[in-house]
C-alpha cells in the first residue's frame, strides 16, 4: 500500500531509451566541415603577383646545375607554371625526386604565403631561408652557393677586337662525347642557346651559364666533363690572330669539394696545341696558346676528368688579334 503521507514513490532514474537518436553521424559531419573550413583558412590560396614571381625567379636564376625547385603546397600548379616560364630548363614540381631526397641534388623549396612547411624539406638540412614578398625560399644541400644576378652583374667573355665571339659561334660548333660510348650532342636547345646530348643526364649540355666564380657572376661556356669519356667542342674555321686566350674555372660551390678531381683541357688550333689542367681549387685561370701563323683553323677543346662528381666546369675562349 502507498504511504498516504508521502504519495506515490518517485522513480529512481529516467528510463533508458531502447536506442540513441541518430545524431552522431550528423555531429561527425559538422565537425568535418568545420575542420575543412579552418584548414582552408589556414592554407588559403593567395594569388602570387607576376612581379613577385619575377623577383623569385631572379633569386633562382643562377642555381647550380641539376638543382630542383620544390613548389609548396603541391596544388599550386599556377606557381609551377609561372616559374617554369621564367626559368626554362630548371626542373621543378610539387614532389622531390629520389636523388634530391638523399642529398645528391641541390634543392630550393618555394613556399607560397600561408602554406604549411613542406615536410619533405624538413628531413633535409636547410642551409638558408629568404623571404621574397611573403614567398619563402628554403635553400638545401648547397643550393645557396649561388650568385644573385640582381646584386652581381655577370662578366661576359670577351673577344679582343670583337673579331670572333665564342658564344656567337656556338650554334655552328660540333659537340660530342666519346669514350665508353659515343654520343653526338646534336640536339640544339634554341630557348637556352645550347647543345644537348640525347640519352645522357640533363647536365650533359654545352651552353652559356652564369656561375659563381671567386664570388662574382661569370658568364662562360658550361662544359661539364664525363667520367671515362672525352667531351669535345669544335669551333670550325676560327679566324686566328697571334694567340688564343683560354679561360677556365670551377664554380665556387664545386671548387675544393672533398675528393674532387682536376679537369684536363686540351686546346688545339691548327698545328698549335696546349695541354692544360684546372685543379680542384677556386679561381678563374687564363692561359695563352700562341698561333703566330694566323689564318683560319678549327679550334677544338677536349675536356676530361678521372671522376665527374661536382665538376661544374666552364671555359671562355677569345682571339688575340
Amino acid at each position: 500500500m502507498e504511504d498516504p503521507s508521502t504519495g506515490p514513490a518517485a522513480p529512481l532514474a529516467a528510463p533508458i531509451p531502447a536506442s540513441l537518436p541518430p545524431v552522431w553521424p550528423a555531429v561527425v559531419f559538422v565537425l568535418a566541415v568545420a575542420w575543412a573550413v579552418v584548414s582552408r583558412g589556414c592554407t588559403m590560396d593567395v594569388a602570387v603577383d607576376g612581379a613577385v614571381l619575377d623577383r623569385v625567379a631572379a633569386q633562382l636564376r643562377a642555381l647550380p646545375p641539376r638543382s630542383f625547385v620544390l613548389v609548396h603546397p603541391s596544388w599550386r600548379t599556377d606557381v609551377v607554371a609561372g616559374l617554369s616560364q621564367r626559368l626554362p630548363g630548371v626542373e621543378m614540381g610539387p614532389a622531390l625526386p629520389p636523388d634530391a631526397m638523399d642529398g645528391r641534388r641541390p634543392v630550393v623549396a618555394v613556399r607560397v604565403p600561408r602554406a604549411p612547411g613542406p615536410a619533405a624539406v624538413w628531413k633535409l638540412k636547410v642551409d638558408e631561408r629568404r623571404d621574397v614578398d611573403g614567398v619563402e625560399l628554403l635553400f638545401v644541400a648547397g643550393a645557396n652557393r649561388m650568385v644573385t644576378p640582381e646584386n652581381t652583374p655577370p662578366t661576359p667573355p670577351q673577344s679582343v677586337g670583337g673579331a670572333w665571339s665564342m658564344m656567337d659561334a656556338l650554334r655552328g660548333a660540333r659537340v660530342e662525347v666519346t669514350g665508353g660510348r659515343t654520343v653526338a650532342c646534336n640536339a640544339w636547345d634554341g630557348a637556352n642557346g645550347r647543345w644537348v646530348c640525347p640519352g645522357m643526364d640533363d647536365w650533359n649540355f654545352v651552353g652559356p651559364r652564369t656561375l659563381g666564380v671567386e664570388g662574382q657572376g661569370r658568364s662562360c661556356l658550361w662544359a661539364h666533363p664525363v667520367t671515362g669519356a672525352t667531351l669535345s667542342i669544335t669551333f670550325p674555321a676560327v679566324p686566328l690572330g697571334k694567340a688564343l686566350r683560354v679561360g677556365h674555372a670551377l664554380a665556387d660551390g664545386a671548387a675544393g669539394a672533398p675528393g674532387g678531381q682536376p679537369v684536363a683541357l686540351v686546346v688545339t688550333a691548327g698545328g698549335a696545341r696546349a695541354q692544360l689542367e684546372h685543379p680542384n681549387a677556386p679561381g678563374f685561370r687564363q692561359d695563352l696558346l700562341e698561333t703566330p701563323g694566323g689564318g683560319t683553323a678549327d679550334v677544338k677543346l677536349d675536356i676530361t676528368t678521372p671522376h665527374d662528381g661536382a665538376r661544374h666546369f666552364c671555359v671562355t675562349l677569345a682571339v688575340e688579334p
